[in-house]
């Protein structure tokens, strides 16, 4: 394992330890992985304006929207690729059993991006839930219980490159965020259901999909996401450039309740905060139905 302060950062190394391990050049990605050139080119287009070199882009294969039908034909061209790097909360766990024997097959390091979901998806993240294992794995919110710390793991057969790679970084020894660490995985152990929000947060997106289909909106918005990080929007935007976004922060905001447009539960969170964030949905999709029809 190596330690870092960013999961930009963690995901970054992965790829380097991939490609050194690899001897391969080209990664295949789907979904955001930090504001590093790599990452950022495909994400966010427009790379002049970012300032990133074109000839970044030629070392990554997008497929926007993860899912093995647009993932294995790129595991199986004639150039092999270092890595395939998933977010594995948004597949099922057959599609992912698939992509890890393809995987196997050819040679292909397979990374999972569990910076966002790993602790909110459960004591042993969204890996240990489904039981499908990656060779890498990158993992950082709640890991030090909101200090700054990521970190990348996998076998010593590929963490050993990161000595070789030269993936070093000043502050990542740095030990207040380690005991916080240390303090919250002992919290964890002796936690007999983890995360304790789970069910709330399930029936708060139960009752936004009842929202949108009892206003008729079943082809305008949907729910994206799992328990541990949802949004409500158009199918065909991302959250910076949606309608419903803007809309759904207004409403949020003017309820007291401060949102970039995702719902992210905490075990800050009371029954009462969770009835809030329910009424406030409910609001947010009718209203905006109102200014559609």
């Amino acid at each position: 394992m190596r330690f870092f302060k960013t999961g930009s950062d963690a995901v970054s190394a992965a790829v380097r330890v991939a490609r050194a391990a690899t001897r391969r050049s080209m990664i295949a990605s789907g979904s955001y992985h930090g504001w590093h050139d790599w990452a950022a080119y495909h994400w966010y287009g427009n790379h002049e304006r970012l300032g990133i070199p074109s000839g970044i882009g030629d070392t990554v294969r997008f497929f926007e929207h993860e899912s093995a039908d647009r993932l294995l034909p790129l595991l199986r061209q004639k150039q092999p690729l270092a890595a395939a790097i998933v977010c594995p909360e948004h597949w099922e766990k057959r599609d992912l059993e698939t992509v890890r024997t393809e995987c196997d097959e050819v040679g292909t390091i397979l990374i999972f991006d569990e910076v966002k979901s790993s602790l909110r998806y459960g004591q042993r993240g969204v890996t240990g839930a489904i039981g499908v294992k990656p060779d890498l794995i990158c993992i950082s919110k709640g890991l030090a219980n909101g200090l700054p710390l990521a970190a990348l793991a996998g076998s010593h057969r590929l963490m050993r490159h990161c000595v070789s790679g030269q993936v070093s970084g000043t502050y990542a020894g740095e030990c207040l965020s380690l005991a916080a660490a240390s303090a919250a995985e002992s919290l964890l152990s002796n936690t007999s259901t983890w995360p304790p929000w789970n069910c709330y947060s399930k029936d708060l997106m139960k009752v936004a999909r009842s929202t949108i289909a009892d206003c008729g909106l079943g082809k305008e918005l949907i729910v994206e996401g799992y328990a541990g990080c949802f949004r409500i929007g158009k199918p065909t935007n991302r959250l910076l450039s949606d309608p419903f976004t803007k809309h759904f922060v207004s409403i949020f905001t003017s309820g007291g309740v401060f949102s970039r447009g995702f719902v992210v539960p905490s075990v800050a969170h009371c029954e009462s905060d969770f009835n809030l964030i329910g009424e406030l949905i409910v609001h947010a999709i009718r209203s905006w139905a109102n200014l559609s029809s």
